[in-house]
């Protein structure tokens, strides 16, 4: 169970070619399923006036069809290649055709970023994205709903936080505690 820390995003999508880098902000960013959601995903499940990527139903794992809001980085990357497009796969080889796997293209990133052997995968793209959106302060209903997983225990399973985001909550309640205890009784600023 892995995810990206902010700093090794930003190696692996300086050595990814343009195609990987746009699969793992997509990954990111709206924690698709990469070989199941991903790489099957039509033009046609793209609304860019309603601001949404949807997934079908006979992709989902779940086998439900949700929808997904798209942030900017996200919608950046979508409407770049829409632009350059001349398949109805978002992911699509020079014959029209979708991939199959990015799983070796992944890889051999993860080797030049110097990742290599960290237990990276394309599914930590996924972990990633609800780590980020727990970290970030969504509550877990959101993050259930916009991954499409079957219960909140799942989602559980694929947040995890950093340590530093763990550090800035611990230290929160120290500040609270100091600002609490240590005010001035005449001006109510706090004392030190």
């Amino acid at each position: 169970l892995r995810y990206l820390e902010y700093a090794e995003e930003v190696k692996l999508l300086e050595v990814s070619p343009e195609l990987l880098r746009d699969v793992i902000v997509l990954g990111v960013n709206t924690g698709i399923r990469i070989r199941a959601e991903g790489l099957s995903l039509r033009w046609s499940d793209v609304d860019f006036s309603r601001n949404i990527l949807s997934v079908q139903a006979a992709y989902s794992k779940n086998g439900q069809t949700r929808n997904i809001p798209l942030n900017s980085r996200a919608r950046d990357v979508l409407s770049r290649r829409k632009a350059q497009s001349r398949s109805a796969f978002v992911f699509s080889q020079a014959n029209g055709r979708p991939y199959q796997s990015l799983d070796k293209p992944f890889t051999k990133a993860c080797q030049d970023a110097g990742l290599a052997g960290t237990g990276l995968s394309l599914h930590s793209l996924r972990h990633t994205f609800a780590s980020r959106l727990v970290m970030s302060g969504a509550d877990l209903r959101t993050i259930q709903e916009c991954g499409g997983w079957a219960d909140l225990s799942l989602v559980q399973r694929y947040s995890h936080l950093s340590a530093s985001h763990k550090t800035s909550a611990l230290e929160r309640i120290a500040g609270e505690f100091h600002n609490g205890v240590h005010k001035s009784p005449v001006s109510g600023e706090v004392v030190n």
